[in-house]
């Protein structure tokens, strides 16, 4: 029989709407946050390669620029081998990118290039390697990704 891997479910920047059988971390206490954090202070109070999943809707757009990679970095440390990242942020130019003055990042379908080391654009940066399994984005609404973790 297969063993099963071990880890957390993650909804990273979960606020008030956190997923069911996930562990919540934001920046701000609500009721189903089960840490609070600073979001742009690394490392997370989490073990590396504890998490199974990640999920962060909504939240990179938040992260000061320079910190972006950082942040994408610390997704990776705390993913198994093989873990998934599922990001979702508003596309740049959108309605919901501009409707909210603390949308800072832009993220854009480039964005996950510098990421993965498939692309040219990896070479710029060489953040922690992740692989691009999907991405979909509408420039009037949102950009979308699951990434995976690379092994270094």
């Amino acid at each position: 029989m297969k063993k099963l891997k071990q880890g957390i479910l993650l909804d990273v920047g979960c606020r008030d709407r956190k997923e069911p059988n996930f562990t919540g971390i934001n920046w701000k206490k609500y009721p189903t946050v089960d840490i609070v954090h600073n979001l742009e202070v690394f490392p997370y109070p989490l073990k590396s390669s504890s998490c199974l999943t990640i999920k962060a809707a909504h939240v990179v757009e938040h992260i000061k620029p320079w910190l972006v990679f950082e942040w994408f970095d610390e997704m990776w440390r705390l993913l198994l081998l093989d873990g998934q990242l599922a990001v979702s942020a508003p596309y740049p130019g959108s309605r919901g990118f501009y409707n909210d003055p603390t949308h800072c990042s832009f993220i854009t379908e480039a964005t996950w290039q510098h990421l993965d080391p498939d692309f040219p654009l990896y070479k710029q940066y060489e953040p922690k390697p992740w692989k691009i399994e999907y991405s979909i984005w509408r420039p009037d609404g949102n950009i979308e990704a699951i990434l995976r973790k690379r092994r270094i």
